[in-house]
């Protein structure tokens, strides 16, 4: 799959995996590292639900696809060296499509794995998307940046059904629930936003961060969105009530947040310390240290055992949960 600016190289290479170990002893259980070397400092991961797969993007116009459980690098896109950072990645929930932005023109690129079909979702605006997210079924994507709108994508159209918005500051995360019906965006001036999907228009705000907002996510069963913010706190929210359930006050900054398959956890990173938040026991139940610089995305694995972590270190770290969110 080939274009003028755009090129998959497939690199048949293996990885040699290094078993690094952290210093520190958490609950007794001993904290086993894997780590993978990117191209440049790394802004973003977004993971596959079946194949072990993670995408990872940052400071570089490569985008690397690897296999977090075997160490392999499955391939890699080069994009044109004018997209500079890469801010958002976003694979379809089935996993066969991942979606990449298109800097400076604010595009998004739709590649599809299984049956090599380049797509492309435009707008009539100039655009930089800091973050971008399909709905459950995969039929559609919702993407946002610099502007303060949220755009909302036909997937097989690839045409633009909506916008949400604009707000007044950027737009820095976001997440569908997981009935698709809702859409929760963090914006820059700390304002954290409920959208209603078929009707374009606020449900509820969030009030209580002071800074910008680093990430957003929603727990499993919808009942609850976590926002983590430069203000130092990751809050808890209520999604229908608006109010907070819980205030975590963290060392520093939070700069990445992600929840738990179970919905037991939330996992945040402040900056360079990678902690779990335990909803039931109100508590830090690990920490986990080991990057060098801010950790700026966090995903876990779909069974939960396994915390991945991507840093301006130019490192990704693959940490084994076993018995660490207890």
């Amino acid at each position: 799959m080939k274009t003028p600016k755009f090129r998959i190289t497939v690199i048949l290479i293996l990885f040699f995996i290094c078993g690094c170990k952290t210093q520190k002893d958490i609950d007794q259980n001993q904290i086993k590292n894997n780590s993978f070397t990117f191209h440049g400092s790394v802004s973003t991961l977004t993971l596959s639900s079946h194949d072990y797969m993670v995408a990872i993007g940052g400071t570089s116009n490569i985008i690397s696809r690897w296999n977090y459980s075997t160490g392999v690098i499955i391939d890699e896109i080069e994009l044109d060296d004018r997209t500079g950072t890469v801010f958002a990645l976003a694979f379809s929930p089935d996993g066969k499509i991942l979606a990449t932005p298109e800097y400076p023109h604010g595009r998004i690129l739709l590649w599809n794995f299984t049956d090599p079909v380049l797509k492309t979702l435009k707008s009539d605006k100039i655009n930089v998307f800091f973050c971008m997210t399909f709905s459950p079924d995969g039929s559609f994507l919702a993407s946002g940046g610099m502007d303060g709108t949220i755009y909302y994508w036909n997937v097989d159209s690839e045409k633009l059904e909506k916008t949400f918005g604009p707000q007044k500051d950027m737009v820095m995360g976001i997440a569908f629930s997981p009935d698709g019906k809702t859409i929760v965006a963090g914006y820059y001036d700390g304002a954290v936003i409920l959208w209603d999907v078929y009707s374009s228009q606020k449900i509820l705000t969030f009030e209580g961060h002071t800074g910008s907002i680093a990430g957003v996510v929603f727990s499993p069963d919808g009942q609850t969105i976590a926002s983590g913010s430069l203000d130092n706190s990751v809050i808890l929210w209520d999604t229908s009530t608006g109010k907070q359930i819980d205030k975590i006050i963290a060392d520093d900054k939070i700069t990445s947040i992600a929840f738990s398959p179970d919905g037991r956890v939330v996992a945040f990173s402040d900056p360079i310390q990678i902690n779990l938040w335990n909803l039931n026991k109100k508590e830090i139940v690990a920490t986990f240290d080991g990057h060098q610089e801010t950790v700026n995305a966090l995903v876990f694995s779909p069974d939960g055992k396994k915390l991945i972590s991507g840093s301006e270190d130019t490192t990704v770290r693959v940490w084994d949960l076993a018995g660490s969110g207890d």
